[in-house]
């Protein structure tokens, strides 16, 4: 079977990972159903997400499953982005901020107020998980169209 995904899709599915959603791109009618991760271990989302989320338990199979990166990969992404920051005291400061207590919270804090390099993590960002879902298609041996 030749499946291709557009970049476009890509884009769309990182986009929604970054936001905590669970990804499911439908084999063949080539649909993506995104359900928060929280949504699953919550009963009273069912009025909000049920329908979604029996679709994909009915139909497992018919779908490929593309869940955000874990907190492991996460804190990689933030130390591959830490490394390139070309400015020794801003790298320090992010570098002490992340190997202390809460390192996502201190990251985030110090990114959010960091100017150019604000743009530059949100840009990185949106590569490793683009990155990410790629190698999900490719493990599956669909063809990635530009």
């Amino acid at each position: 079977m030749h499946i291709e995904i557009s970049k476009e899709v890509i884009k769309d599915i990182a986009d929604k990972l970054d936001c905590g959603f669970v990804c499911y791109y439908h084999i063949k009618n080539k649909n993506v159903v995104d359900i928060p991760e929280f949504a699953f271990d919550d009963p009273e989302q069912e009025e909000f997400w049920g329908n979604d989320i029996n679709e994909i338990e009915t139909n497992y199979d018919k779908y490929v499953e593309i869940a955000p990166p874990s907190s492991d990969k996460s804190f990689i992404f933030m130390e591959q982005f830490i490394e390139t920051i070309d400015d020794l005291t801003l790298r320090n400061r992010f570098e002490n901020a992340i190997n202390k207590s809460r390192p996502f919270e201190n990251f985030k804090c110090l990114i959010n107020d960091s100017g150019d390099y604000t743009r530059k993590w949100f840009d990185f960002k949106n590569e490793k998980l683009m990155e990410i879902v790629e190698s999900e298609i490719e493990a599956y041996n669909f063809k990635i169209k530009n």
